[in-house]
């Protein structure tokens, strides 16, 4: 009977153990004193499947919310009841801002399609993998390092206002999808950029780094439309074949020239404050479009 009694406990614990690696979850750490009334924006493919948030007492709330419904009718108000805040489920969108985050550990979210935690204070960003996901949003945090591993269908990145690494940078996964590219204002770790492999990219803003040198870029990329490096530290940009490029802002940089480039729907041209003493722009003009403004 001991033996039987003791079998079915090791089964039991074979199964709870199971069943929590399998378990969708995000566990969220904030410097938010308890009280603080936040907001959250996240629901599931469906009305009909439910998700859970203990929000930091120990007590898990079932919320059932409907992605078809109104931002305003979706957000969930509440407040904080602890340091640690647990959200069970297969969430397809997550937006918690202004929430103080120090943290994040998403696990199994391989339904996720937008995050958007900006305006925290996240050093922590960890994840194992979210296929799904399109659109992130970790503007104005605390990251120094940051890694896009299994992110395969990302599209939209924005790491504005945090203090990255550029060596402790990682974005492969997201190389054939990825169409927008916001790294701005992350401080003096932040020096170079390989976006070879990154041909559906359209659109790049990499401004305000003092210490960034260049970015490579994909040579006849027909998807890149606009490159802004404004007020880094460039001392060289790379010459290509750009045919949809129609902005480039290379002002306030360490530019001795610029090579030839064939950009020839480039209609504005940001320049200014770099030491340049010619410019040749025939490479830069059509006979379709010509520059309608150059800012020296």
């Amino acid at each position: 009977m001991k033996k039987y009694l003791l079998l079915l406990l090791v089964l039991a614990l074979s199964f709870t153990t199971a069943f929590a690696a399998d378990e969708s979850t995000i566990i969220i750490k904030t410097s938010k004193p308890v009280g603080t009334t936040v907001s959250l924006d996240a629901y599931t493919a469906s009305k009909d499947e439910a998700f859970t948030v203990d929000w930091g007492d120990g007590e898990e709330k079932i919320y059932n919310v409907d992605p078809n419904g109104w931002g305003y009718s979706r957000c969930i108000k509440t407040e904080i009841k602890g340091g640690t805040i647990t959200i069970k489920g297969k969430l397809v969108n997550f937006d918690l801002t202004e929430a103080g985050i120090t943290s994040v550990d998403l696990h199994g979210q391989t339904a996720l399609k937008v995050i958007n935690l900006k305006k925290n204070e996240i050093a922590t960003f960890k994840q194992d993998g979210m296929p799904a996901l399109t659109e992130l949003n970790l503007r104005d945090n605390k990251l120094t390092t940051f890694s896009g591993t299994g992110m395969t269908s990302l599209k939209t990145l924005n790491l504005q206002g945090n203090q990255l690494d550029s060596h402790e940078f990682d974005i492969t996964d997201a190389s054939a999808t990825l169409t927008e590219l916001t790294v701005s204002d992350n401080g003096d770790k932040f020096i170079t950029l390989n976006l070879v492999a990154f041909t559906a990219l359209e659109y790049f803003y990499c401004d305000d780094n003092p210490e960034f040198t260049t970015a490579v870029f994909a040579d006849n990329n027909a998807n890149i439309n606009k490159i802004s490096m404004n007020n880094c530290h460039v001392m060289h940009f790379y010459s290509c074949t750009f045919p949809n490029l129609y902005s480039l802002n290379l002002s306030n940089n360490a530019l001795l020239e610029l090579e030839d480039g064939n950009y020839p729907k480039l209609s504005t041209l940001s320049i200014g404050h770099n030491y340049l003493t010619t410019l040749d722009v025939t490479g830069f003009r059509s006979s379709e479009v010509s520059i309608a403004e150059i800012i020296i």
